[in-house]
């Protein structure tokens, strides 16, 4: 990973935040092997990560096959650089969901969605429009995923994150037995 270091800062529903470093710890690719991973969205984009996971974990086609679902960014980055854009977004993330946070999917113990970055490309009203929005989703997903009794992360990457360290990131969260799982969103900051 060379000198790249992500701060992670969790956003927990009562509004507390923990801040650790990534890498935060070192997590054994083997807890990965009794996972089965089901991918909601468009994954060329994400073609390295969804290969670097099935080295480890099964990839599955059906969400009730699942124990983990990962819910990939849906818009383009040049196609949403509008307000109708971002909803469009926000449409897809809250059908996602309200598909697969489902008894139908009772083996599934998370849901990871994937956000594209909103703050940097945007004007400053945009971009504070974009995060308050994000976090008050995320925070609905969260108490939903908690009611049924279901893990909810939002992951809003960095410009520049890199795969290993999505992967890593990803690896510790299904990995992870700590009391800090049930989160808003987790925001990734160089």
């Amino acid at each position: 990973m060379g000198d790249k270091l992500y701060s992670i800062e969790i956003k927990k529903c009562s509004c507390n935040k923990a801040i650790f470093d990534y890498p935060c710890q070192t997590v054994d690719d083997k807890l990965l092997h009794n996972r089965r991973i089901f991918f909601v969205g468009d994954s060329d984009d994400f073609s390295e990560l969804i290969n670097k996971l099935n080295a480890n974990a099964s990839i599955v086609k059906s969400a009730s096959e699942a124990t983990d679902i990962i819910i990939l960014p849906n818009v383009k980055r040049a196609e949403k650089s509008s307000i109708e854009g971002y909803y469009q977004e926000l449409a897809y993330y809250h059908d996602a969901c309200c598909e697969y946070l489902t008894p139908a999917c009772d083996n599934v113990h998370n849901m990871i969605v994937l956000l594209p970055p909103h703050s940097t490309e945007y004007s400053t009203h945009y971009s504070q429009m974009a995060d308050y929005a994000t976090s008050c989703y995320i925070d609905g997903l969260s108490k939903h995923g908690a009611r049924i009794g279901k893990f909810v992360y939002g992951i809003e990457l960095a410009e520049d994150m890199d795969y290993k360290s999505l992967y890593d990131i990803i690896l510790y969260l299904l990995s992870s037995n700590s009391n800090h799982m049930i989160c808003d969103i987790i925001k990734l900051d160089r």
